[in-house]
């Protein structure tokens, strides 16, 4: 089976030292079965802000993956006019290459991830005219987000200015032959752009993470790092230190408990770094180690006592690092809304506040530091990821569905794109190849479902 991944900003498999994230697990585990992958992905690296020294649009790998680069221009902040511009300059050069054929064989299936939109539905259009299934992977909820990175003023009009990004999520999610979302909450978002109900091809399967084991040096480093923490509690925050993720709480929060009991790590980069770094220059229980490699973060967490998933607004998503300080077995406080809230509350492995609620914060930091309640939630964090988010579960049963998608596709011939789709992601059929974009079908309406342990 070949299958195309087409998916920007998270780190590819060259990118030695880095976290194997959703896109890098899925393809290797369907690469170890054997089947053909190629990755299309930016040549630009979101997270250090760097382009990536690559030699050619094609790199092949270790076994049957190759990667197939897309030019980037590059941005420096993640809200940007740049970073908006890139994704349908990514988009495009995705759409020539593949209907140019420059990328090879065709595909048996696409997996497209959203983020982003633009990229994501030139990966719908591609597939709907050469009778291709594709699965839309919906792991934020762009552009639904895009208003709250506004000033306060102007977002009354935002439905304006994002008219054009929901067109896109209409008719990228709309085209797909199944959705596959990363939260129960992402999956009701998806439908409601797609304008459909669920399918039996529709699925929530959670981002899962792959256990690394940190070597001498790896240890050596969180070593150093908590070198000053001595007998306190170590609280972390690991990730990009931005507008979604913003530390600025969690800055406040250790001002209020004071150095005595507490030491806090803030790891990562972003386009706050410099401005959080001078927010706790009068703080010697804070300090800011920079980017960590995937061994160096599991080995900092393996020594921490607690996780904060500091929210930089209201938002539901599930972020990342919960599931990374949940695989240490450390409780998770966070403020983030939606599914995370609901699982922190059902295992009692973790505690909610309100975004950017510092005083909260410094009480449940207090309240974590009571021996008892801490260790609690720690043996339950440990509960809530190896029956949510272990990556040696989570994505074996994704290769499983991808492959289900595929064998199933012959048999499943009754539903007719053209009538069963949204008007707002009709017309993106090839011209003079209409007759075969009518004949993409899916699997017929059912209850909605679930695979996997999520």
């Amino acid at each position: 089976m070949r299958v195309w991944l087409v998916s920007v900003g998270q780190p590819p498999p060259t990118d030695h030292g880095a976290r194997r994230m959703r896109t890098q697990n899925v393809a290797l585990e369907l690469a170890k079965r054997g089947h053909a992958v190629t990755w299309w992905l930016s040549d630009f690296d979101h997270f250090k802000k760097r382009h990536l020294k690559v030699n050619s649009e094609q790199e092949e790998i270790d076994g049957p993956i190759s990667l197939r680069y897309l030019r980037s221009i590059g941005y420096r902040t993640n809200a940007s006019p740049r970073r908006y511009a890139d994704d349908p300059l990514l988009a495009w050069q995705f759409w020539h290459h593949a209907r140019t054929r420059q990328c090879g064989v065709r595909p048996d299936i696409v997996i497209a991830a959203l983020p982003t939109h633009h990229l994501a539905l030139a990966a719908v259009k591609f597939c709907l005219a050469e009778l291709v299934p594709v699965i839309v992977d919906y792991r934020d909820p762009w552009p639904d987000l895009f208003p709250q990175l506004l000033p306060q003023w102007i977002r009354p009009v935002s439905p304006l200015l994002f008219a054009w990004d929901h067109r896109c999520a209409r008719r990228c999610l709309g085209g797909a032959t199944a959705i596959l979302a990363a939260t129960d909450t992402l999956l009701s978002r998806a439908l409601g752009h797609a304008g459909r109900p669920v399918r039996r091809v529709d699925r929530v399967i959670f981002n899962a993470v792959t256990q690394a084991t940190p070597t001498t040096d790896d240890e050596e480093k969180a070593e150093r790092i908590l070198a000053p923490a001595r007998e306190r509690l170590v609280v972390s925050f690991v990730g990009v230190l931005g507008r979604t993720h913003d530390p600025s709480a969690l800055i406040a929060a250790a001002r209020r408990v004071g150095d005595r009991d507490f030491f806090f790590v803030i790891a990562g980069d972003g386009e706050r770094a410099t401005a959080l770094r001078k927010a706790a220059a009068d703080c010697p229980h804070i300090v800011f180690p920079g980017w960590l490699t995937e061994g160096q973060m599991h080995a900092l967490l393996g020594h921490s006592d607690v996780g904060v998933c500091p929210a930089g607004f209201e938002t539901d998503v599930l972020p990342n690092k919960a599931q990374l300080y949940l695989s240490a077995g450390l409780p998770v406080l966070s403020s983030f809304s939606g599914d995370l809230q609901g699982i922190l509350a059902k295992y009692d492995c973790g505690r909610a506040f309100k975004p950017g609620d510092d005083a909260a914060l410094a009480q449940l930091l207090q309240e974590m530091g009571i021996p008892q309640v801490r260790e609690r939630c720690q043996r339950n964090a440990r509960k809530a990821f190896l029956d949510l988010f272990d990556a040696r579960t989570v994505f074996p049963v994704y290769a499983d569905y991808v492959e289900e998608i595929v064998r199933d596709r012959p048999a499943a011939r009754r539903w007719d794109w053209q009538s069963s789709c949204p008007a707002a992601c009709r017309g993106q059929e090839r011209r003079g190849s209409t007759s075969r974009s009518r004949g993409l079908r899916s699997a017929p309406l059912d209850s909605p479902s679930r695979l996997g342990p999520a």
